[in-house]
């Protein structure tokens, strides 16, 4: 009878302790998956969790770095999206749609010299064109040509 309440115990903690190891923890796909669905859903802070998951166990992923930029920005938290745009241009200088994207951020801010650099290395040549136009006018009608494009990019969505 002892030695059955022995071996019952020892299932028992060899069951505690791998339930506690990474043999049950999900993968870093079920982790993407996961934020992927919340942010179809529009439920960014849940998504920002599981992407931050995700890229524990794989850091050198640029499509859920890429992922969580959008989550961040879906939350009007620019400062982190531009941090997840910088690193996935620190994982891959090639990007083009992060500078593409890290040059409207810049545009936003009105800082038009990293803007008109960072469409230049996605090789955008009609937004360069654009912010060459805009530097060059005064600062009210720079805000109106702004709160013309943040309108009809709202509208898109």
């Amino acid at each position: 009878m002892k030695l059955k309440i022995y071996h019952l115990m020892m299932i028992f903690g060899a069951w505690v302790f791998l339930s506690s190891t990474s043999a049950y923890c999900q993968t870093f796909g079920e982790y993407k998956e996961a934020g992927d669905n919340y942010l179809r859903s529009g439920k960014s802070d849940p998504a920002i969790g599981e992407y931050k998951k995700a890229l524990e166990l794989n850091p050198g992923s640029t499509a859920v770095t890429f992922n969580l930029a959008i989550a961040y920005y879906k939350k009007r938290n620019l400062k982190e999206t531009v941090s997840a745009l910088e690193k996935i241009i620190q994982l891959d200088p090639n990007d083009a749609e992060a500078y593409y994207n890290l040059g409207c951020l810049k545009l936003y801010e009105r800082n038009f010299e990293a803007a008109y650099d960072c469409f230049k290395k996605a090789h955008a040549e009609q937004i360069l064109e654009f912010v060459g136009k805009i530097k060059s006018l005064d600062p009210q009608t720079q805000s109106a040509v702004l709160l013309s494009l943040a309108t009809q990019s709202l509208l898109q969505y």
